[in-house]
């Protein structure tokens, strides 16, 4: 192979690796902007949440009200580091709430009177964003996304696993039991630690599309 030659297959190998990077670093930066924004529409649910009088009377449940407090701040934090990684790529940060989501808490939001459906709506939006986190790894190219995603997941994964116990209790009409007093753990229900658990490989088909939160 002459000098020539040689270099126009170095060339355009060269290009060919460069055009896949960047498709890689755009499909990562739509990825984590769609992940902020799940992560947007939660903060907004949660503070809606927490305006209402399930959480803001004397007679709110002092853990639940815990939950979304730590986790409002989780998420905030969580969107932040989100958006960091996606300037850092080259893309722009997503400051708003994934529409679908929003809407979702839109309709739930006359029904907030009872603890019941407040619980199923975080559990639907923890569901929605850990299922998210779960798939997008699988999709991430950049080593610190998906370093961050994982960390995140972990953190999502949790709030349902307690929203799925609180969930329980409220079953069994035991939602003094959302406690942290000494002694409730011997008055739990038999399945309700197991309610946590409920599957030993998490499904996705909750996960948002990972274009969905783009921004343009």
């Amino acid at each position: 192979m002459d000098r020539r030659a040689f270099l126009s297959l170095t060339n355009g190998r060269t290009l060919a690796v460069a055009a896949a990077t960047a498709a890689d670093q755009a499909l990562d930066v739509q990825v984590l902007q769609t992940a902020a924004s799940v992560e947007y529409a939660m903060i907004g649910a949660y503070e809606t949440m927490l305006g209402l009088a399930l959480f803001t009377s004397n007679s709110a449940n002092p853990v639940l009200k815990n939950l979304l407090t730590t986790a409002r701040a989780q998420h905030t934090e969580h969107a932040g580091a989100y958006n960091a990684i996606a300037t850092a790529l080259g893309g722009k940060a997503q400051t708003g709430a994934n529409s679908n989501l929003a809407q979702a808490v839109t309709r739930a939001k006359a029904g907030l009177t009872d603890i019941g459906p407040a619980v199923e709506l975080a559990l639907l939006l923890e569901s929605t964003a850990a299922q998210t986190f779960q798939n997008d790894l699988g999709l991430l190219t950049d080593v610190n996304a998906r370093r961050l995603t994982g960390s995140v997941l972990a953190v999502e994964s949790q709030h349902v696993g307690l929203l799925l116990i609180a969930k329980a209790l409220l079953g069994a009409r035991a939602l003094e039991l959302v406690s942290l007093e000494a002694g409730t753990r011997d008055k739990l229900p038999a399945d309700a630690a197991k309610a946590g658990f409920p599957v030993s490989i998490a499904k996705t088909d909750q996960a948002r599309p990972s274009s969905e939160g783009a921004v343009k």
